[in-house]
């Protein structure tokens, strides 16, 4: 009776091993590997000039306030009775997802310098601070005559910014 309890455990067990090796014969390791990479869409990223107003002078003094979505434009005739010509500008950053870092390159002034001072500042955000999506900036500028002209002078003034991405 023994010896059958121990020829029955012995039988199960190399019945187990003749399953198991049986099992893993017809059985098979699967896997999955892969991977994923973004790229920037540059439509995604639209920083623009969306309007423009006059703040010191008239239509007489400005001749030109314009922009479009990448150039504002700006004209003004002074003379010692409007001796200041001051404009703004809302630049949008009309992205969803992106922030705008704005940067104001160096400002090109040519012409009779002498005769006037210019001033450009941002009034909504420090520079350094990024745009918010949907969020917008107000750029002004102002010319005014310091010196009073026996004849006709003239400046242009070419400022460039640039606007970067920045992840929001």
């Amino acid at each position: 009776m023994k010896k059958r309890k121990v020829m029955a455990v012995l039988l199960i067990l190399i019945a187990v091993a003749v399953l198991g090796i049986g099992y893993a014969s017809i059985t098979k390791n699967l896997s999955l590997s892969g991977s994923a990479s973004a790229t920037p869409n540059p439509n995604s990223f639209q920083v623009k000039f969306t309007s423009s107003r006059i703040l010191t002078g008239d239509a007489t003094i400005l001749t030109d306030i314009t922009y479009t979505d990448l150039v504002a434009n700006f004209a003004a005739t002074l003379d010692t009775d409007h001796p200041i010509a001051e404009a703004e500008y809302t630049i949008t950053n009309a992205s969803t997802d992106l922030k705008a870092g704005i940067t104001k390159g160096t400002e090109t002034i040519t012409g009779d310098t002498g005769y006037f001072t210019t001033t450009i500042t941002f009034t909504d955000i420090p520079t350094s601070t990024p745009l918010a999506p949907a969020g917008t900036t107000t750029l002004k500028v102002k010319v005014e005559l310091t010196k009073t002209p026996v004849d006709n002078k003239s400046i242009s003034i070419t400022i460039p910014f640039t606007a970067t991405a920045v992840e929001a």
